[in-house]
């Protein structure tokens, strides 16, 4: 995204030779300029839904346990944790989004109200976290929509058309490609933007897009934040789906240090519990685990684990 940003920004003026040799540069007016100018005031402020107020609780995550040395335990033996880890980043998902906060179901006696934006994302404070869940929602969704309307003919003709409208490309025919190819680039950021923005409503987006799903009008590149519309609707996948996605891809040692990072944040927030540190909260613990299989037989497993300091 970041070499497509560039094509986009160096396709303002071109520097050009006369028929005695002497460079001079000329303004190529190009209507894919504001798509730089948009992406510089960032991806939140431009698609946040209007009239909903957006968190700016704040931390220092250097207070929790994923930014300090850490007290260990004896844990399990490399057989036990290997099978432990077969089926554990899918089930700790499970839990993430069953027990924490994010943007459209904020917690609201939490220290963060956007806790699985925090786990992804690891800023101080919910708006930064939002941001940065946003930022890489873009990265997604420009990827996809660039290769769908570079595949799409009516759509690059579009392009074309205007392109060759621009006085510049009418004295330099050369300049026709790549200006064409940097309005299509500003045409997905477009898109994506109108896809980051449904999603913060509450709609939904596909994984790739068709004609049918395509939702922007090229004109609408020289002023996207006028562009974009409150639409909550679609198909495809929401934002929690998309969120969920990304969590699945994070490293799950540091999605796990940061939900330990939150479970701090929120019980030293309880009465008495101000210095709570989850690597201190116990020394040993053993437990039983009963299990009842379909065909009716009992299974009972018992494990101990605890720390050991040095």
């Amino acid at each position: 995204r970041a070499d497509n940003r560039s094509d986009i920004d160096t396709m303002s003026s071109q520097t050009v030779k006369d028929s005695n040799g002497v460079e001079r540069e000329i303004e190529l007016d190009n209507p894919a300029d504001a798509a730089g100018t948009a992406h510089s005031i960032g991806v939140l402020s431009m698609t946040a839904p209007k009239g909903r107020e957006i968190s700016r609780k704040v931390v220092n995550p250097s207070c929790y346990i994923s930014h300090r040395q850490k007290n260990e335990g004896s844990g399990m033996c490399a057989e036990e944790k290997a099978c432990a880890r077969r089926y554990s980043k899918v089930l700790l998902e499970e839990y993430l989004f069953r027990k924490m906060g994010c943007y459209d179901m904020d917690k609201q006696d939490s220290v963060l109200k956007y806790q699985l934006e925090y786990i992804l994302c690891g800023k101080g404070s919910d708006w930064d976290n939002l941001e940065g869940t946003a930022e890489r929602m873009l990265v997604w969704r420009e990827a996809v929509n660039a290769a769908y309307v570079f595949s799409d003919s009516e759509k690059i003709a579009e392009a074309e058309a205007m392109a060759a409208a621009l006085s510049a490309v009418t004295m330099l025919p050369e300049l026709l490609e790549p200006v064409k190819i940097s309005i299509l680039f500003a045409w997905s950021f477009l898109e994506s933007m109108q896809d980051i923005k449904v999603l913060l409503n509450g709609g939904k987006e596909p994984v790739v897009k068709t004609a049918g799903t395509w939702q922007t009008n090229l004109e609408d590149i020289v002023n996207i934040g006028g562009a974009l519309k409150d639409d909550s609707g679609g198909e495809g996948l929401d934002y929690d789906e998309y969120l969920a996605a990304m969590l699945y891809l994070e490293s799950e040692d540091q999605v796990i240090m940061r939900a330990l990072d939150v479970m701090e944040m929120d019980i030293r927030h309880t009465p008495g519990n101000m210095y709570f540190c989850m690597d201190r909260c116990l020394d040993n613990l053993m437990a039983d685990v009963s299990i009842e299989g379909a065909l009716g037989h009992d299974y009972m497993i018992r494990r101990r684990y605890g720390y050991y300091y040095r």
